[in-house]
């Protein structure tokens, strides 16, 4: 079983909250369970993980040293970033609809966790070190573009994730949802990979709609290449003036 990395000053900007991309909302569905922490705690992650507005505004707490917000990605590899230059150029001409997401702040996020204080987050890598380890390296293929909820009312435009090894990523979210369940997290049962390129922020008009038609119809079966998946990171994100800083908390190794 491989051990995971505690790399706690290492800084760098990556994605923007990214709560908002599928919504989520609270389970409710697990029973108390034995080891697990505290009603309190659970309420707090619950609280935290589902409440409120995710954007960055007023709902969200300001962060601090005491008050940490976390989510669990995979990183995207460089030749990627590169490839995804194309789609994410042709949205220019729509900047006026669209906040762009910078090429070096997209992740593949597996879990959003929320904002929480930090002594709840750090057992959190003794929990999730041993899921991950129990699974193979495997890499994912990305393709094509899209849009949720569709692009005729798009909210979110992305680059889709598919391969033959995407199963793999399936087990291995589920497997980190199930452990953070465990230890009192609430989680988000829906799961759909994707790169976020875009969110729109307006509705678009007739002219707007075409262009984003023709978008998803031009890059919507092209392939960017392969995401070697060796490692899973546990995240925390400083929100303010300028870009959210990034830090990761943790790396944890797959076999």
């Amino acid at each position: 079983m491989r051990r995971c990395s505690i790399v706690a000053t290492t800084w760098c900007i990556s994605p923007p909250s990214w709560s908002w991309l599928l919504q989520w909302t609270s389970t409710a569905r697990r029973a108390r369970r034995p080891g697990s922490q505290s009603s309190s705690t659970i309420a707090r992650w619950r609280c935290a993980a589902t409440g409120g507005s995710s954007s960055r505004s007023a709902a969200v707490p300001a962060d601090d040293a005491e008050h940490w917000r976390v989510f669990l990605a995979i990183e995207v590899p460089d030749d990627i970033r590169t490839a995804l230059t194309g789609p994410v150029g042709s949205l220019e001409p729509l900047r006026d609809v669209v906040r762009i997401n910078a090429l070096e702040r997209i992740h593949l996020t597996l879990h959003f966790l929320g904002h929480h204080p930090r002594t709840d987050v750090e057992p959190l890598p003794g929990v999730l070190a041993p899921v991950v380890g129990r699974h193979q390296r495997f890499r994912l293929a990305v393709e094509g573009v899209g849009a949720f909820p569709d692009i005729r009312r798009p909210r979110v435009l992305w680059a889709g994730i598919a391969g033959a090894d995407l199963p793999r990523l399936i087990s291995v979210q589920a497997d980190l949802g199930d452990a953070l369940r465990t230890a009192g997290v609430a989680t988000e049962d829906r799961f759909h990979p994707h790169l976020t390129l875009a969110r729109v922020v307006r509705p678009p008009k007739a002219p707007e709609r075409k262009l984003l038609r023709d978008w998803s119809t031009r890059w919507g079966s092209t392939f960017f290449g392969e995401i070697p998946v060796d490692h899973v990171r546990l995240m925390r994100s400083q929100l303010g003036a300028g870009p959210p800083r990034y830090t990761t908390v943790a790396t944890f190794d797959l076999q």
